[in-house]
């Protein structure tokens, strides 16, 4: 059985999924997860005897989503802000700074 934050987790994983494909990219996602949720990938195509071949064109984008409520967003000076926990934006900074040898 799924907890209601793992629901609320994939419900929202799936909406982003949904918007890019139909906008005509394809999505991949793991579960769990070790930082990135979702990838979006460009899709093109090129005429190959009369019909449509379609491709990867390479271009693709990594996401780490995160979730809130409404009661933790606030306007201040028209700027949107709302409260997240940084650790793992500064994990995300490790890793881009950690060379593998």
């Amino acid at each position: 059985m799924m907890t209601e934050e793992h629901i609320k987790e994939a419900l929202s994983l799936r909406y982003i999924e949904l918007i890019a494909a139909f906008n005509g990219y394809k999505t991949s996602s793991s579960y769990p997860d070790y930082g990135t949720d979702l990838e979006i990938k460009e899709i093109d195509f090129r005429i190959e005897n009369n019909h449509k071949r379609y491709l990867d064109t390479g271009r693709e984008l990594k996401f780490q989503l995160k979730a809130t409520t409404e009661n933790s967003i606030f306007i201040e000076d028209e700027i949107i802000k709302y409260d997240l926990n940084s650790s793992t934006f500064n994990d995300l900074l490790t890793r881009k700074n950690t060379k593998i040898h």
